[in-house]
């Protein structure tokens, strides 16, 4: 009998064990939060470039899966005048859940 081959446990890379884990980019995922709360609507698209695997993919995956979702104005003003980036985005974390609760 042949042997068995030894199965690799799933890179921590992989974005679907990754994404809990993301950290930092908080400049960029702000910049994402200003765009979505513009008002009027920016006609400006947001590109966010640079090497590759830098994490650009996971991201645009982060904030597709947890950021797009609008505030009352009231609030993202209140978070937006923060200088603190952290402040900023654990405040729409935070504030973003609540909101949506029924």
């Amino acid at each position: 009998m042949p042997p068995m081959p030894i199965a690799q446990p799933p890179s921590i890379t992989a974005h679907d064990r990754a994404l809990p884990l993301f950290a930092d980019r908080l400049a960029e995922r702000r910049r994402f939060l200003r765009y979505l709360h513009a008002a009027p609507p920016r006609e400006r698209m947001l590109f966010f470039h640079g090497d590759g695997g830098n994490g650009k993919s996971l991201l645009l995956k982060l904030l597709m899966q947890g950021y797009c979702r609008r505030l009352p104005a009231a609030d993202w003003a209140r978070l937006d005048a923060s200088a603190d980036d952290r402040a900023c985005v654990t405040g729409y974390q935070v504030l973003r859940w609540w909101v949506s609760s029924p």
